[in-house]
Order: C-alpha cells, then structure tokens, then sequence
C-alpha cells in the first residue's frame, strides 16, 4: 500500500468532482437517466478522472478490477491524515485508495454510457460509495477553505437561485 503523492489542487479538483458525482447521482432518483446522461455529455467524463489517475500514479490498470471493498479507514488513519495536514504534506492517496477511486469511476462510466435504464437501487448504491470515498478518506486531506469552496460545485438539477462553482475552476492549473 505504497503512497502516491498528487498536486494539492488535484486532490481539491478531486473532492469536487466527486461531490458533483454524489450530488448529481442523488438528483438523478427524480428524472429518468437520459437528461442526467445528456448532463454528464459536457462534463469531465469519469474515464478520463480515472485515466489521471492511473497515469499520474504508475500503478497498472488491470489491478482495478480486483478492488473489492474500500480500503479501511480507522481512527488511526484519520489521525495520521489530520496530523499530515497540519504538516502540509498530506497530499496523497495509497494505491488501494486510488484503484477504488477508479473502479467507482469506471463503473460510473458504464452506467453513463448504457443505453439500459439503471436500477436506482445500483445507482443509490454507486452513490453511497463515493459518499464514503469523500467524506471518509478525501475531506481528512484538505484544509477547511478549499473544502467549504468544494461545496458549492455545481451538479446536475441544482437550484437555479444558489451561486455554484463550475467543476473546470477547479482544474485551471494542470491538464486531465
């Protein structure tokens, strides 16, 4: 379980392209799939998160499909994540944690490129875990700021009166 260190921005970017997931998924339960799908036609296509990922890490990308639980998050860790903060040298995640990462994402893709309804119980299901991947692991890793600005991205069927953040804001400063 070796660290892979990213650009602090990315981690950033990540959270809220991952909250814009979760909230988008969350929305999706009240419309059918085919306007969330065209939503998700002019947004950063999962793929290619997970392509960022993998390239960026030098881990092999056959190893995705074995991933079969979240890697585990104890008190420990948590601890060990603030302390890293406070340090300024928190920005990485483990190979386990970026092969979940991508195999949430991959899965996604699917589910986003299927001509076939989803279940909204699979799809409540993918939502949940990216919840946890989130606000478990991720949220530990960034300063209270960037989380808070993180918060107000904009999702598929969000309110038309709140100010949201564009998710390409987050990604100015490097190329996917």
């Amino acid at each position: 379980m070796k660290k892979k260190y990213f650009k602090y921005e990315f981690l950033v970017f990540l959270y809220a392209y991952l909250r814009q997931i979760d909230l988008s998924l969350d929305r999706s339960r009240w419309t059918s799939l085919k306007p969330f799908r065209e939503y998700y036609k002019k947004q950063i296509q999962p793929k290619v998160v997970s392509d960022y990922l993998i390239r960026y890490s030098n881990l092999d990308p056959k190893k995705i499909q074995w991933v079969n639980s979240m890697p585990e998050i104890t008190l420990f860790k948590k601890i060990e994540y603030l302390v890293s903060r406070l340090l300024k040298s928190n920005n990485f995640l483990t190979s386990d944690e970026i092969y979940y990462c991508c195999q949430k994402l991959l899965i996604f893709q699917d589910y986003l490129n299927s001509e076939e309804e989803i279940h909204k119980l699979e799809i409540e299901k993918l939502r949940i875990e990216f919840t946890k991947f989130t606000y478990q692991i991720l949220q530990y890793k960034l300063n209270i700021k960037d989380r808070k600005r993180a918060m107000s991205i904009e999702h598929y069927m969000q309110n038309e009166v709140l100010l949201c953040i564009d998710i390409k804001e987050f990604i100015k400063n490097f190329e996917l």
